[in-house]
C-alpha cells in the first residue's frame, strides 16, 4: 500500500510539473508574441509618422533652344508628418549618347545643396545643363541623345533613421506633333 502511494505521488508530482512546464512554455509564447505585436505596430507607428520625401514633378525653366543654359526645376515634397532634418539634396543634369541609352542614371558629379524640408512642405532645387550646340540640340530633338535628369535626397525620418530617395528622369522636349515629356527612367528611381 505504502509502495502503491508512493508511486501516486510521484505520478502527481511528476503531472504538476509538466503542468507548470506546460505554462511556462505558453507564457513565454505569449510573451513572445506580445513582443512581436509591439515591435509590428511600433514599425507601423513609424512607417505613418515618419518624414518620406518623394521627388517630381521635374519641369523645364527655359525655352527649348540651342546655345542657351538649360535650367530644370526638381520638385520634391515631404509625404510625412515629421521633419525631414538634415536634408540634402544632389542633382545634375547630363546629355548622353545612344543607342544603348542606360535604363538609370549615368554617372557624374553631384552638386549638393543642404536644407531643411517640414512635413507637407514643397521645395524646388534647379539644376543647369550648359548650353547644347546647334547639332547636339538636334541630336536631343531627333531621339539621338537624351537628357538625363538625376540624383538624391538624404535625409534623417525623425526616429533617428538616415533614409535617401534616388530619381531617374529623361527629358524629350516637345517637338513638332510631341510634347514634352520627362520620363521615369527604368532603374534608379527608389526610395529606402
Amino acid at each position: 500500500m505504502r509502495f502503491a502511494a508512493e508511486i501516486g505521488v510521484v505520478v502527481l508530482t511528476a503531472g504538476v510539473l509538466w503542468i507548470t512546464n506546460r505554462q511556462a512554455t505558453i507564457m513565454t509564447d505569449q510573451n513572445t508574441i506580445m513582443g512581436e505585436q509591439n515591435r509590428l505596430t511600433k514599425k507601423l507607428f513609424e512607417m505613418s509618422e515618419r518624414a518620406h520625401i518623394e521627388v517630381g514633378p521635374i519641369t523645364r525653366n527655359t525655352p527649348w533652344e540651342p546655345s542657351i543654359e538649360m535650367e530644370y526645376i526638381i520638385n520634391y515634397q515631404n509625404l510625412g508628418k515629421m521633419l525631414a532634418a538634415s536634408l540634402r539634396i544632389g542633382a545634375a543634369a547630363t546629355v548622353v549618347t545612344g543607342p544603348d541609352f542606360p535604363d538609370g542614371p549615368p554617372r557624374g558629379e553631384l552638386n549638393y545643396t543642404f536644407m531643411a524640408l517640414a512635413s507637407a512642405g514643397v521645395k524646388a532645387r534647379a539644376v543647369s545643363l550648359p548650353p547644347l550646340t546647334p547639332v547636339e540640340h538636334e541630336r536631343v530633338t531627333n531621339g539621338a541623345r537624351r537628357i538625363y535628369i538625376w540624383g538624391i535626397v538624404e535625409y534623417d525620418d525623425g526616429f533617428g533613421n538616415r533614409r535617401s530617395t534616388r530619381f531617374c528622369y529623361i527629358h524629350a522636349p516637345a517637338v513638332g506633333h510631341r510634347t514634352e515629356r520627362f520620363a521615369f527612367c527604368l532603374s534608379g528611381n527608389d526610395a529606402t
